[in-house]
């Protein structure tokens, strides 16, 4: 009687766990959306690390609208599978200067790039496009929004915000 109950139980974890991975991806896309991914082809005409000008209708404002937001405290995350060397420290945040004057602006971090329409008083994201081997994950709010890429326990961040000045671009790497 006891093997056959030690087998039930064992039967039974294993079944709620595979059960729980399903329903997590499920979770995960209805409460965050999916990702507002576009793979745009690096331009000829611009270096490696310079932004390039994109056209402003990659993405239209009504297929973000209505998302539902979320703050980075509330994420899942998983641990990295190997820590990052010893030599890959924080960066010093910086203003990246836009490309070119137009309404789509396209700022390019180590995991990807982030595409933009910056206007007066706010910013809409346009497209992300990580890098090959690199996640994205999108967080907004009414004042900024925040794209990371991440890859093997390192991160590039562009954050744009807004609340009560011109929109503000910085990127992070980690």
């Amino acid at each position: 009687m006891g093997t056959m109950t030690a087998a039930w139980v064992a039967a039974t974890a294993a079944a709620a766990a595979i059960s729980w991975a399903g329903v997590n991806l499920v979770l995960r896309e209805a409460v965050f959306g999916p990702p507002d991914t576009v793979f745009l082809p690096a331009p000829a005409n611009t270096r490696p690390g310079t932004p390039a000008l994109i056209p402003a209708t990659t993405l239209s404002p009504a297929a973000t609208a209505g998302r539902p937001t979320a703050s980075p405290g509330r994420t899942a995350t998983s641990s990295p599978s190997s820590s990052p060397s010893p030599s890959a420290t924080p960066t010093v945040p910086s203003s990246v200067p836009p490309a070119a004057t137009g309404p789509g602006r396209s700022y390019t971090v180590q995991g990807g790039q982030v595409s933009v329409s910056l206007g007066t008083d706010s910013a809409t994201l346009l497209s992300t496009s990580p890098a090959p081997g690199w996640a994205v994950k999108v967080w907004r709010s009414d004042t900024w929004f925040r794209v990371d890429f991440t890859k093997d326990g390192r991160t590039s961040s562009v954050f744009v915000t807004w609340n009560g000045h011109p929109p503000l671009v910085d990127t992070y790497e980690q």
